[in-house]
């Protein structure tokens, strides 16, 4: 679209703000049918890698071996090259995207494929591992944001499977700050795709880190015991990174915060009231406490907002 590209020269001149750029696209009519088209088609296309896996497996015996993984190859080479071709010759971004997002399954579908062929043992870490590195590079020569879901979460579930297989494991805590590592150091990371203009995939990296800090980090509170003074110092830090997004103008980021923030005042009440009533009356309570806080949060998202623009 000539908006889209228009825009983000208008940021660089100082012309317009990154949240009035962000505002202007958002309001934009193609804008809007690209984002859920994108969608839709991903949707679509989980929906037809599951049809076709399904159909498979329930003739699963029947088909010879090779033709098992004849069929996968030809799936993921006819996907990589309708992606690239699409790319290309400037189609639809919902296309080339889907294409890319079934050539990022594929892989993983094919090492448990060999894996079963040929009767490899292993642990599941180690599938997960392979399927990783197999796909590691695809986001970046493709600069396909699906492939770099798909990546993220590949990843995530290389760490849980590698986490769950150590047995000096014992605390969920001690989980939960691996996670929060990892989500700080994606977040991180995520900041070098603007070096390659690439600023789609820079927000859902670091969404997608910022989120895991927050929820490991309201998650590690329920397996300590001074959990008190733990989700205090993490309240403190969700206010500051509400800040921190209102001056840097992304309010994507803002909702973390908040969430954060109205998670751990309905934990926190739960918590505390949890042995002083019964559990009608806890229920009750803990709904009335999170629509309220749902609604004062809300509110106060709107006003600081309001005063940003």
């Amino acid at each position: 679209m000539k908006l889209e590209r228009e825009v983000p020269g208008w940021v660089e001149a100082g012309i317009i703000s990154p949240a009035q750029a962000e505002a202007i696209l958002m309001r934009h009519p193609n804008r809007a049918a690209g984002r859920w088209m994108v969608i839709f088609g991903t949707i679509g296309s989980v929906l037809c890698l599951a049809g076709v896996s399904l159909l498979i497996a329930s003739n699963w015996q029947a088909i010879p071996p090779l033709v098992k993984l004849g069929g996968l190859l030809t799936l993921l080479a006819g996907s990589m090259i309708f992606a690239v071709e699409a790319q290309a010759r400037g189609a639809h971004r919902a296309g080339w995207e889907c294409g890319y997002l079934v050539a990022s399954v594929c892989p993983l579908l094919g090492l448990a494929l060999i894996s079963q062929i040929f009767h490899l043992d292993g642990k599941m870490s180690g599938l997960l591992a392979a399927w990783f590195g197999a796909i590691v590079v695809l986001p970046f020569a493709s600069r396909s944001v699906a492939a770099f879901v798909v990546l993220i979460i590949a990843g995530y579930a290389w760490l849980g499977t590698g986490l769950d297989e150590l047995s000096w494991l014992k605390h969920f805590r001690s989980f939960a700050f691996v996670y929060m590592g990892v989500g700080a150091a994606l977040a991180a990371g995520s900041q070098l795709w603007l070096r390659v203009g690439a600023k789609v995939q820079r927000s859902v990296g670091e969404f997608v880190g910022v989120a895991t800090v927050a929820l490991m980090g309201w998650l590690a509170g329920f397996d300590m015991t001074m959990w008190v003074t733990y989700w205090i110092v993490l309240f403190v830090a969700a206010l500051g990174w509400i800040w921190l997004s209102l001056e840097r103008e992304r309010p994507h980021q803002l909702n973390v915060g908040f969430v954060l923030v109205g998670l751990l005042i309905v934990s926190t009440f739960l918590r505390l009231a949890g042995t002083m009533a019964n559990t009608g009356l806890l229920f009750l309570s803990g709904g009335v406490v999170l629509l309220v806080t749902a609604c004062l949060l809300q509110f106060l998202r709107r006003t600081l907002l309001n005063r940003r623009s």
